[in-house]
């Protein structure tokens, strides 16, 4: 099994995986996008197309102290995630965790330039449509129904934006 893994993990991520479970610090050079990366290499173009979505949550507001680091963590209130998601083949992995920012054009865009250099094409992203999530549409170039894409960052193409449809359907009762 650890043979199989030792091609796309990491010895670290590999024992973190196989061992007893402790707190581990992944290191810089076991970045996810670095392990997208191994991933998509096997894939065709097609396979290696996603749709980003991306959600904020309410976290439990604390302070917690990080031996390995000495220093104190938060206390923080919300958390960003972005998830790819395959569109074509089934696959998805978080690729972004952000406490405490709302989503904006750079952080996006930045998201999607790092994706295309790891052979990741974004072609859609998808949230809900609370306020900050329509105005990063609207700052990325997605203005309304009439215009529900924007410019790739790279390759010029269109990335087209999606409203969480459970999302929709809870906001009309």
């Amino acid at each position: 099994m650890k043979n199989i893994l030792k091609r796309s993990l990491s010895s670290n991520q590999i024992d973190l995986i196989m061992e007893e479970k402790k707190r581990v610090r992944w290191t810089k050079e076991e970045d996810v996008l670095i392990f997208m990366a191994n991933f998509v290499s096997s894939l065709n173009s097609r396979d290696a197309e996603c749709i980003l979505s991306f959600d904020e949550m309410k976290v439990q507001s604390v302070m917690e102290y990080d031996p390995s680091l000495d220093e104190v963590v938060g206390p923080h209130n919300y958390l960003q995630v972005v998830m790819a998601r395959g569109l074509f083949k089934n696959w998805k992995q978080p690729i972004y965790i952000g406490f405490d920012k709302k989503m904006t054009k750079e952080i996006m865009k930045n998201i999607i330039i790092k994706l295309h250099e790891k052979g990741i094409n974004v072609v859609g992203i998808v949230s809900d449509n609370c306020y900050s999530n329509v105005s990063c549409w609207r700052e990325l170039g997605a203005h309304d129904f009439t215009k529900p894409y924007f410019e790739h960052p790279v390759t010029k193409k269109s990335i087209y934006v999606f409203p969480d449809a459970p999302h929709l359907l809870k906001l009309m009762r």
